[in-house]
């Protein structure tokens, strides 16, 4: 009889669960149907939980996700489909509660490529905010941008700008004389600037500016061209990239109508500069660069002109995959512009420099064998030291230390340290040309790292110390010198005990963490953040972070697939610790004897579960082989 009226309740508790969730999502329908819809377009699941992955903290005091006149539940974005996540925030969903708190710009993008590859990992993401990773993580990722979607989301309408924001600007004597009442923008005879204008504001003040005015070529010549100045003042990337597409798009109307050359040349600048940031170089912009910097020089044949300069840039970037037969021909022609453009009277230093660093990286590429590379660099050495004695230049000392550096890393011990004498000479030079500049620091902390390798402590403590001490004042202002402090963080970690380690470790992760967000930098900071949520056993954001190293990692980057195959490893998944572990080995990393212990470990786990596939096969013989070449018998694979 017991039995009989247990199985009642059940019943009755399952018709009230069941009545209960279908009243929730009655009350979810209406008050879809009530909230206003952005006219931009909207978000995916995917998309929002992407955005909650990438939350960063408390908003911004002085910005909204929505314009003022807007709430909290008419601003949040619906999702099309029908599972889409209402706009109106539940108390009983974290994911709605963060993405409703979230309007801090951090770099909340995302691009074709990277987007489309973490929509591929749709239920790994949304996996990842339902047990709560997502915003405890305090994560950001971001892709090569075209327009920041925090941008995308700020106003309903992009001509809906506040007047009040416009005021004097640097370019005002382009349009002085245009005095037409035809909008409150028009009536305001000015260029929006980011002297006058939030950024968040910037473009879509631009682009209403603009529309007002679409046969004012002087005006629209001197918005591209200030776009590409002021973009490259900004640190954020996701910021830097939308005004780079703006200035693009601007400067290519110009360039057909305006035959002076020094829109084209912009450009090409702007071209180039675009296509650097991400994860990977954008071929199709770094062509158009290339492209229109040649016509360019067809015009100004001075061997020292500006789209000289810029096409010689433009020649260093060598996009994933470029054959290196190719990066080293590209790399020839720089040379020979920069010796043409060295020689003029009018060249100045940076010439010079950008010689003597474009010179041993074409040896670098073009010489394979390592011997011969060494008496190349040697040679190139050789040539360069009677005027690298006398010379003053911070430019050119920061390019020779680069060389010093490069020579020191493929000669042993004692000559390496030659090497880094000689150039601590040069960073004195430079210190005291330059001061404590972000070159100083940048080329001293290269010295350091390189010379703390070879030493032991405390020497090597002390050069690590240094180094850090150099790059402190510019983590904050230069990204580039941001992970490099990272990386000394790590260095000094390396062989400490774990009490004295931690607290490295965790610095390199406060370091890195922000590093995330920047397009160009996510792949290393990612690969930072890793090494030292490894080495502090951390489970939880390890999970997260290995999870978009892996989307954002090619199968060919050895040090990432390392990181991806001890995560994976430590966690029991055996077949992707297993098919990571064989891409690192297979793109010529050195396996370590713990890691290719787990991997012999690993793959009789997955071997029984898996059967027989040509996957395990092929991973059984790079395990053979690994194992062969490290000397160690193979114990999982007979």
């Amino acid at each position: 009889m017991w039995l009989l009226e247990w199985r009642y309740l059940w019943a009755a508790a399952l018709a009230l669960v069941l009545l209960g969730g279908v009243l929730f999502v009655l009350a979810r329908r209406r008050k879809r149907q009530r909230a206003s819809r952005l006219a931009l377009p909207r978000l995916s699941d995917e998309d929002i939980a992407f955005l909650a992955l990438t939350w960063q903290g408390a908003p911004a005091p002085d910005m909204e996700l929505a314009p003022v006149h807007a709430s909290v539940d008419e601003a949040a974005p619906v999702s099309a489909g029908d599972d889409a996540v209402p706009a109106s925030a539940e108390a009983s969903s974290p994911l709605d509660a963060v993405f409703n708190q979230l309007s801090t710009p951090g770099g909340v993008c995302a691009t074709r490529s990277l987007g489309e590859a973490l929509r591929e990992q749709e239920p790994i993401i949304r996996a990842a905010v339902d047990m709560g990773e997502g915003p405890g993580v305090s994560f950001k990722i971001a892709g090569a941008v075209e327009w920041p979607l925090w941008t995308r989301l700020y106003h309903t309408d992009a001509d809906d700008v506040p007047t009040s924001a416009l005021g004097t600007s640097s370019v005002q004597a382009a349009v002085a004389g245009n005095s037409e009442a035809m909008s409150p923008i028009a009536q305001a005879p000015v260029v929006p600037t980011l002297e006058n204008v939030a950024p968040a504001e910037l473009l879509d003040a631009l682009e209403s500016f603009l529309r007002q005015r679409p046969d004012d070529l002087e005006t629209r010549r001197a918005v591209g061209l200030s776009l590409l100045a002021d973009a490259q003042d900004q640190l954020d990337e996701p910021v830097r990239a939308g005004m780079l597409d703006a200035s693009i798009r601007i400067l290519r109307e110009v360039t057909h109508v305006d035959h002076d050359n020094l829109p084209a040349e912009k450009l090409g600048e702007a071209c180039y500069l675009r296509a650097l940031i991400g994860p990977d170089i954008d071929e199709e912009l770094l062509g158009e660069a290339e492209r229109v910097l040649r016509e360019a020089m067809q015009q100004d044949a001075r061997p020292h002109s500006g789209a000289a300069w810029q096409l010689q840039r433009v020649l260093h970037a060598a996009p994933r995959g470029m054959a290196r037969e190719r990066v080293a021909a590209r790399l020839e022609e720089a040379c020979q512009l920069l010796a043409r453009g060295a020689q003029t009277p009018c060249g100045p230093s940076a010439w010079k420099a950008a010689l003597l660093t474009t010179e041993w990286r074409w040896l670098m590429a073009c010489c394979q064998n390592a011997t011969e590379r060494r008496l190349r660099l040697r040679e190139l050495h050789a040539r360069w030291l009677p005027a690298m004695e006398a010379e003053t230049t911070a430019e050119v000392l920061a390019a020779w230390v680069g060389l010093l550096c490069a020579m020191a890393e493929s000669l042993s011990a004692p000559l390496a340290l030659e090497r880094y004498t000689e150039a601590r000479g040069a960073l004195r030079r430079l210190l005291a040309d330059d001061g404590e500049s972000p070159r100083y620091a940048r080329a001293a902390a290269q010295v350091a790292l390189g010379r703390a390798r070879l030493e032991r402590d405390p020497v090597r403590a002390a050069l690590l110390d240094q180094a850090d001490t150099v790059l402190q004042p510019f983590v904050d202002r230069d990204d580039s010198l941001r992970l490099e402090a990272c990386r000394v963080a790590l260095t000094q970690a390396q062989g400490m005990d774990m009490v004295g380690a931690r607290s490295f470790y965790l610095r390199a992760i406060d370091l890195a963490r922000p590093l995330t967000a920047a397009p160009t930098l996510t792949v290393d900071a990612l690969r930072c953040m890793l090494t030292a949520l490894l080495a502090l056993g951390e489970e939880k954001d390890r999970r997260v972070y290995a999870k978009c190293l892996e989307i954002a990692a090619e199968d060919d980057d050895a040090q990432s697939q390392l990181l991806l195959a001890e995560c994976q490893l430590r966690t029991a998944d055996h077949r992707a610790g297993c098919l990571h572990a064989e891409l690192a080995w297979r793109a010529g990393a050195a396996l370590s004897p713990t890691l290719l212990a787990l991997w012999q470990a690993a793959y009789p786990a997955w071997a029984a579960r898996a059967g027989t596939s040509a996957e395990l096969a092929r991973n059984r013989q790079a395990l053979r082989m690994a194992s062969s070449a490290a000397g160690v018998g193979n114990r999982a694979a007979p």
